[in-house]
């Protein structure tokens, strides 16, 4: 009860909808610093990676490795991310089966291909945004050539974090402490959540209570389930919340 007392206005309302198990929070547009078209957001990473890597960076809930469907997307992706930037990696590959072409794991609904391509090749899997807007798949997966990575999500409209109760009824203070990847100050976890869902690396987020208006923020690389559980710490004052 001191704990629930001791946490700001929009916390403690939050954890009031504890009721059902979990937080609910639904967004309607992109967060900062993804950029909107249409009902999806889009966030040009700033390293270039191998077809694996991207993919990877890119696969959190909600989120994928670009996948153009449609003529007018894939000419807005070549403007904006691709055209002058050496290529960029679409979430595109025949790996499990040679000339079956998987797009973010499903059939494709739209294909760009250069004449010359795709290729009957089992040494290259996986497929690019080259010239003109055009796809080819002249790349090895996992290869050293690095290309633009471009992660793309809907438009936010379902619940994009929660936390759970423990048996004990208390909100869950279990918190990973040796994977956080940025430190910030914030007014609560409204504002944390948002840092969160904009940076691609994040997978869930610490709130740390203090006296002070502002609270401390902690991204983090793994969620619970993926972290060894040795790394969670029972903390006086942590609340963690998860994609």
């Amino acid at each position: 009860m001191l704990f629930l007392q001791s946490m700001n206005t929009i916390l403690f309302h939050l954890l009031i909808l504890m009721a059902m198990q979990s937080i609910v929070i639904v967004l309607s547009s992109c967060p900062t610093g993804w950029v909107k078209w249409r009902q999806s957001c889009y966030i040009l990473l700033p390293d270039k990676m191998n077809w694996m890597q991207a993919e990877a960076a890119c696969n959190r809930p909600g989120s994928n490795l670009i996948v153009p469907d449609s003529k007018e997307e894939n000419d807005f992706i070549f403007k904006w991310a691709v055209k002058g930037n050496g290529g960029m990696l679409i979430g595109c590959t025949d790996a499990a089966q040679e000339g079956v072409w998987l797009c973010g794991g499903q059939p494709a609904r739209f294909t760009n291909w250069k004449t010359e391509f795709p290729q009957n090749n089992s040494r290259y899997n996986c497929a690019r945004m080259v010239t003109n807007g055009l796809w080819s798949d002249n790349l090895k997966c996992n290869g050293t050539a690095t290309k633009t990575v471009v992660c793309e999500m809907p438009v936010p409209i379902v619940p994009i974090y929660h936390t759970l109760l423990g048996p004990n009824g208390r909100v869950s203070q279990y918190c990973p402490l040796n994977h956080v990847i940025d430190n910030l100050a914030v007014e609560g976890v409204i504002a944390c959540g948002w840092a969160c869902t904009s940076d691609p690396r994040c997978r869930s987020f610490n709130v740390w209570q203090s006296s002070e208006k502002e609270k401390k923020c902690q991204l983090n690389d793994v969620t619970r389930l993926e972290n060894d559980q040795t790394d969670s710490h029972d903390v006086e004052g942590c609340v963690y919340f998860s994609l």
